[in-house]
């Protein structure tokens, strides 16, 4: 038995040794891309870009997005356990659904990030086009760009996290909140730069440069009301920029309102000419498609 647990301590001995070789640790997947050899074309941008337009949106749109906004405007009654709380108003944060939401915008926050920092020194690398990579990064913005706006709407202050690997890798892990008129200045600088990168027209379900004009206008028509501790954060001049953005779209985008208010919600018109921006959700199981058909009716035997 002992001469059985020298050679099984001898081999554990050479394990540990052959891993604290450089190379060991240095090992490159052969049967999936590495970020350093992905984004060389368009397509490789598109395909990444691609994945900040469903799965990423789940937290957010599976419960929150419908509470804090449909339930707490009295638009939707609920009363049940912590959903009842944004009826009633009576939630804190303990809530679980707030918690999801807040997470949820970080999620998205993520995505994009990874895109924008890793994405535009890499593809140079290989030869794409500015043009092509600021358009990537046109669509990372706009989506980090909504997701601030969102934090700014409902939270009022949150952190701001750019280049997030320099964070971690220096051990900054505790961020201060950033102030209202900061994070309204953060999107804002994101959604412009996304209309003045992004294409007039996409396939459906793409952000245009139409849909970052759009958010523009909510933006400053938002900040043009807003103040905090009876101090306005915006000024009148923000109304006017709300009306031009707004006057831009409505007259040279070619996008008008649906005509029929009703079948605007088919499936068959989910690709309407009134939608500026909608996250794109598909039937892949839970935590991909849209989840309001299971959660308003509470039982399998209205949803089959």
């Amino acid at each position: 038995m002992k001469r059985y647990i020298q050679h099984f301590l001898a081999a554990v001995t050479l394990v540990v040794l052959a891993g604290c070789s450089q190379d060991f640790l240095e090992y490159v997947p052969e049967d999936q891309a590495t970020v350093a050899s992905w984004y060389r074309d368009a397509s490789e941008i598109r395909r990444a870009t691609a994945s900040l337009y469903g799965r990423v949106w789940w937290s957010v749109n599976d419960q929150f997005s419908w509470l804090a906004g449909d339930v707490m405007a009295g638009d939707m009654h609920h009363n049940w356990d912590a959903e009842g709380q944004f009826f009633y108003m009576s939630f804190n944060e303990s809530n679980q659904y707030l918690n999801q939401g807040w997470q949820g915008m970080y999620d998205i926050i993520s995505f994009a990030n990874l895109i924008i920092d890793d994405m535009p020194t890499i593809a140079r690398g290989y030869g794409v086009s500015d043009a092509v990579i600021n358009a990537g990064l046109g669509e990372a913005r706009f989506m980090r760009g909504i997701a601030y706006f969102l934090l700014v709407e409902y939270w009022g202050e949150a952190p701001i996290i750019e280049r997030p690997a320099e964070k971690v890798s220096s051990g900054n892990l505790l961020l201060p909140k950033n102030t209202t008129s900061s994070l309204y200045e953060f999107a804002r600088r994101d959604f412009v730069f996304a209309a003045e990168n992004l294409p007039s027209t996409d396939a459906p379900g793409r952000v245009t440069a139409w849909a970052a004009k759009g958010m523009l206008a909510k933006l400053h028509l938002c900040l043009a009301q807003r103040s905090v501790g009876g101090s306005a954060i915006g000024s009148p001049n923000d109304f006017t920029l709300a009306a031009n953005y707004a006057a831009d779209v409505i007259n040279n985008s070619g996008l008008s309102l649906f005509s029929d208010y009703e079948a605007m919600f088919t499936v068959e018109n989910e690709h309407n000419p009134e939608i500026l921006f909608a996250p794109q959700l598909i039937n892949g199981g839970w935590g991909f498609g849209s989840s309001r058909q299971a959660r308003f009716a509470r039982s399998t035997r209205v949803t089959g």
